[in-house]
């Protein structure tokens, strides 16, 4: 059986102060960080066989904590992720 696991990219400024982001890459912020160190915990009691993640870099930075936590190599970046 496979299994997907979905993780939505860790806060931004724009988020905090509700501004839609669309495409613009924003960045992750401080908070935003803590919630992937956060997620990347939890995934820790499971195993994957790959990371992917599209091209922004707030989803970017988020799959790459994940990846390094679970000590897997940097996510596939997909295009087609993106909004």
């Amino acid at each position: 059986m496979t299994r997907f696991f979905l993780v939505r990219h860790g806060e931004t400024e724009w988020n905090r102060v509700r501004r839609i982001q669309g495409v613009s890459d924003i960045p992750l912020n401080d908070t935003g960080r803590e919630q992937a160190h956060a997620v990347a915990e939890i995934l820790a009691a499971h195993s994957f066989h790959a990371i992917v993640s599209s091209p922004l870099s707030r989803a970017r930075d988020t799959a790459n904590i994940i990846a390094r936590r679970l000590g897997m190599p940097e996510p596939a970046i997909v295009e087609g992720l993106i909004e």
